[in-house]
């Protein structure tokens, strides 16, 4: 512990400047401390009493605005100090941090970072520098959001050529007028020993003549280029692109670039990988994914026009994301809302949801067909409808049903297909009871996340992943918009598919407070002078469960830009037929119709 702390120390900012005896005073003062991915190390309005410094991993940083939305501020890498301004300030936090990936931390109670401030001036220098920093960077998220205006687009490494993809993005540039396209495919600035002030020159005739607003897209025909020593300066977002079937490897000229903007002006990297015609599905997509931390990932098949035009929805912020909320059976409302959606001609670029919303997600994210999700989950719904039943009871040791046929259907309809394998980018979510937060899903095995996702509580077993027990998302975030939010931007357009509306019950119901095995029985025989009024048990324990994230729910359906909500009070959540299959189709066909006149395509 002690060697991993003291380097630590040694490269930290904040307190690179101590000698050998500070450091000798500092090291048993401080407590280890390990966080698993999506674990919070601290939230927004907790008491600053310490420090910490990350020793391993990455963090990310949230805050919630005053309209109630949760907004990604930064993130935190290894090496850096986390909490100095509460500490020296002695106001609560004014984040809510929490693990992106397993970090290693180490904290430092604040007294004892105070003391060592008075002893040592320029500790507290040092300290105040990020501080003003990331407090400019925090109000410039609160008044707007940050636009990514110069975008570089380069080869993974040096034996790729993207010649073919370039002439093909070049022509569905041409009708975007706020798009500056340049690139050193172009003879204009490919000329042999032209010197950077020339091209400077060049660059900026050409932005002469754009309107207010406009983006710079810098398309590198290699990263060694006189234009791409122009464009890593300036760059705001690095697309790393390259043939999904070339050898996985980034050159290491682009994860040099990327830390030089650590200290400054971050930069996240996006993965663009490249399909031909002959690919079915995207396979080993996490091999480049293993290659650095980015943040998203496109595939992007050479000859289909829509994936073309989704990269460039991201790319002017304008994505349209689909969340679809969970409800049990009732889900087939969710394939209507998605056959309108199809209709109306609104692109879709992101499709997330929770429980049953997860898994029609993941049923369209596969080939991005009605029809196939459609199919996909009619297979998953009637071969599950008889799980919550007698015949599939169980020795309760996790959950009253074995769920063999939900998951065997789950696992027949997905097979081993990987979330960062599907053409459309997916999450879901579940609730991880080892760290009593919400995971959010965008790797790893399809089946194993939906069936976690909509791992209900009592009745389902959960899903073990890492070893952890993980249950339906739906307990704490039920409508996640803020999750689709976070990872499009404030800039992008969502349509949220609300299942609970958690309106209020009209039924009124009659029943003793002390109920016999007898008495219930003869009741429900109609062998009682009684006349007992009970409600159905299982609908009843899904809204008891589920009721509590309904705050959550409220606040993410305010935040959509588009809200679907469907009434669908009269319909169990845990029935499955053919008859009431139809019934949820049409009307979430239908009202998802009525909604979607209120936004039209972004293209």
């Amino acid at each position: 512990m002690e060697d991993e702390l003291l380097a630590t120390i040694k490269t930290n900012k904040v307190l690179a400047s101590l000698d050998e005896p500070a450091h000798l005073l500092l090291l048993p003062k401080f407590t280890k401390l390990e966080l698993s991915p999506n674990e919070i190390l601290f939230s927004q309005g907790d008491p600053s009493d310490q420090l910490f410094l990350l020793a391993k991993g990455k963090l990310v940083t949230s805050l919630i605005t005053p309209t109630g939305l949760t907004r990604i501020v930064g993130h935190i890498d290894a090496g850096e100090a986390v909490g100095e301004t509460g500490v020296l300030t002695n106001e609560p936090r004014a984040l809510t941090i929490k693990a992106l990936t397993p970090c290693t931390l180490y904290s430092l109670p604040s007294n004892d970072f105070l003391e060592i401030c008075h002893q040592y001036p320029s500790v507290m220098l040092a300290a105040i520098h990020p501080i003003m920093m990331r407090s400019r960077e925090l109000i410039q998220s609160l008044v707007s959001e940050k636009t990514n205006k110069h975008i570089v687009i380069a080869p993974a490494h040096k034996d790729i050529s993207l010649e073919k993809f370039f002439e093909k993005l070049a022509g569905f540039i041409e009708k975007y007028p706020r798009i500056l396209f340049i690139s050193d495919y172009h003879a204009d600035f490919n000329q042999p020993y032209i010197d950077t002030a020339a091209l400077n020159e060049k660059i900026l005739s050409r932005e002469k003549g754009k309107k207010k607003l406009y983006k710079i897209i810098y398309f590198l025909k290699s990263s060694t280029s006189p234009l791409a020593n122009i464009a890593f300066k300036k760059m705001d977002s690095l697309y790393i692109t390259a043939y999904s079937n070339a050898v996985p490897a980034i050159d290491p000229i682009l994860l040099e670039k990327l830390e030089q903007h650590k200290g400054r002006h971050k930069v996240d990297p996006v993965m663009v990988l490249l399909h031909t015609e002959s690919a079915v599905m995207p396979r080993n997509t996490s091999l480049w994914l293993s290659k650095a931390s980015f943040v998203m990932h496109h595939h992007v098949r050479i000859h289909i026009t829509k994936d073309y035009l989704r990269l460039l929805r991201y790319i002017r912020e304008k994505a349209v994301g689909i969340v679809l909320g969970g409800g049990g059976t009732r889900g087939w409302a969710h394939l209507g809302a998605l056959r309108a959606i199809r209709e109306q001609k609104i692109p879709i670029d992101m499709i997330g949801g929770t429980s049953v919303g997860a898994i029609v997600g993941a049923c369209y994210a596969i080939h991005e067909s009605y029809d196939d999700a459609y199919d996909r989950f009619s297979k998953i719904a009637f071969e599950s409808s008889h799980s919550i039943s007698w015949r599939n009871i169980t020795w309760p040791a996790i959950s009253l049903f074995d769920a063999k046929n939900f998951t065997q259907s789950q696992m027949d309809a997905f097979h081993q297909i990987k979330i960062e394998d599907l053409w459309l980018p997916y999450f879901c979510i579940s609730c991880n009871l080892a760290t009593n937060n919400e995971d959010i899903h965008r790797h790893g095995v399809l089946w194993e996340k939906t069936r976690a996702s909509s791992s209900i509580p009592g009745l389902i077993p959960p899903m073990l992943i890492n070893q952890e027990l993980h249950m339906d998302g739906g307990l704490l975030n039920n409508l996640p918009v803020d999750v689709m939010r976070s990872l499009l931007g404030n800039k992008s357009k969502i349509i949220a598919v609300e299942l609970n509306s958690f309106s209020a019950d009209p039924h009124k119901y009659q029943f003793p407070p002390i109920l016999t095995f007898r008495q219930a029985l003869l009741a429900k025989l109609g062998f009682t002078r009684e006349h007992y009024v009970f409600p159905r048990f299982v609908d009843t324990f899904l809204r008891a469960i589920f009721i509590g994230s309904r705050t959550n729910a409220t606040q993410n359906s305010l935040a959509a830009n588009i809200l679907i909500n469907l009434n669908l009070n009269k319909f169990r959540m845990l029935q499955s037929n053919t008859k009431q299959a139809k019934k949820l189709l049409d009307i979430g066909y239908e009202t998802a119709l009525k909604q979607l006149q209120k936004i039209k395509s972004t293209d």
